[in-house]
């Protein structure tokens, strides 16, 4: 009964060194995953701003080209843009359509593009008239 039984010493309160790395290693995950969370919802957000300034561009265009169809290249100033304008035809014989095709982009990104078709306006179509007369 007299032995007194030698207690372990304890450590001081505090981390380890695995538990303050592993924290570390958590820490980073978790500020890797914030900052990707943050680049998608800012790319999401250009590419809707870019859909907004073709689209209003797209109505620049429209407008000007109903005020004028004759104008053989009726388009508005468009700062940061770049319009093209094609013919694109349908059809076949007398049956051929013709259309102007005006294609809205910039000039950093030619994939992102919005396209509008006007019919082409022919000043003289009484040659297709014929017999009709």
């Amino acid at each position: 009964m007299g032995d007194t039984m030698d207690t372990p010493r304890r450590a001081p309160a505090g981390f380890t060194l695995i538990e303050v790395l592993i924290a570390l290693v958590v820490a980073v995950m978790l500020c890797a995953a914030i900052a990707a969370g943050l680049m998608l919802v800012l790319r999401q957000e250009v590419r809707s701003a870019d859909a907004q300034d073709l689209a209003l561009a797209v109505h620049a265009v429209s407008a000007a080209r109903t005020l004028d169809p004759g104008a053989e290249r009726a388009t508005p100033p468009l700062i940061g843009l770049t319009v093209d304008r094609s013919l694109v035809e349908e059809g076949t014989g007398d049956g051929k359509r013709a259309w102007d095709q005006w294609s809205v982009y910039h000039p950093e990104r030619p994939s992102q593009r919005l396209r509008l078709l006007f019919p082409t306006n022919l000043t003289d179509q009484t040659h297709r008239l014929g017999d009709e007369r």
